[in-house]
């Protein structure tokens, strides 16, 4: 079971904000070894009676489904809360994704933290970028720029992959990539394991290295793996 919503990507992109937290919600249940089966979704707005609440609503609910299709996994329930606001001021549109799944073979369940001697390899489509990410709402107090492009054709194929993986052996752990990117994600795993990691050689040309460490991207995980046995 995973929950997720990253609340300034709707907001400055309630579409394709709404079709990202199905894809990351999917992707938490598949990086633990499951096949995501159904949704269902807490859709949380300000006003809809003005804008741009009405726009966040209708935007959210056309992303959720696109998703939803293209995935082929149903909503199977749901509710709305509307009106959430302060003082006059709304909440950003934070559409609620919950995605639960099942493991076919539980020993093949994956957790996060890696092993002593592991390889950390990074599984992605796209480039990182910092438009609408943690790092730029921290740092310099913005939320603006483009969402991570979604891919719905890659994120189907990444699902497949990882269930594959799951039941292989020598995978002993993935993460999904998402708020704060690569370098957030690999400071949970190594919070997880209790164990750090080398990333000294890690760098990519052509990218700024805050873009590589903090951007953020749609269909990205991170998988520690035992270099030693594996096969292919």
């Amino acid at each position: 079971l995973s929950i997720d919503c990253n609340s300034r990507y709707c907001d400055v992109d309630p579409f394709n904000g709404a079709r990202l937290a199905v894809l990351e919600a999917a992707r938490n249940v598949a990086v633990a070894g499951g096949r995501p089966l159904g949704i269902t979704n807490c859709l949380n707005m300000g006003n809809p009676e003005q804008q741009p609440g009405s726009w966040h609503l209708q935007e959210s609910v056309r992303g959720i489904a696109d998703a939803c299709r293209a995935l082929a996994i149903p909503v199977v329930s749901g509710n709305v809360s509307l009106y959430n606001e302060s003082a006059g001021v709304a909440i950003q549109p934070t559409p609620m994704i919950g995605c639960v799944g099942v493991v076919d073979d539980v020993s093949n369940a994956r957790r996060p933290g890696w092993q002593t001697g592991d390889d950390l390899l990074v599984l992605r489509t796209g480039e990182p970028s910092l438009g609408a990410s943690e790092w730029l709402s921290i740092r310099h107090g913005r939320s603006e720029g483009a969402v991570p492009a979604v891919d719905l054709d890659a994120e189907r194929r990444l699902l497949t992959l990882l269930h594959r993986l799951a039941a292989d052996a020598t995978v002993h752990s993935m993460h999904d990539v998402s708020q704060g990117g690569l370098a957030v994600t690999i400071a949970e795993e190594a919070l997880a394991a209790g164990l750090g990691a080398d990333c000294s050689h890690a760098t990519e040309r052509g990218l700024h290295p805050v873009t590589y460490w903090f951007g953020e991207i749609a269909s990205a995980v991170t998988v520690a793996s035992d270099p030693t046995s594996r096969t292919s």
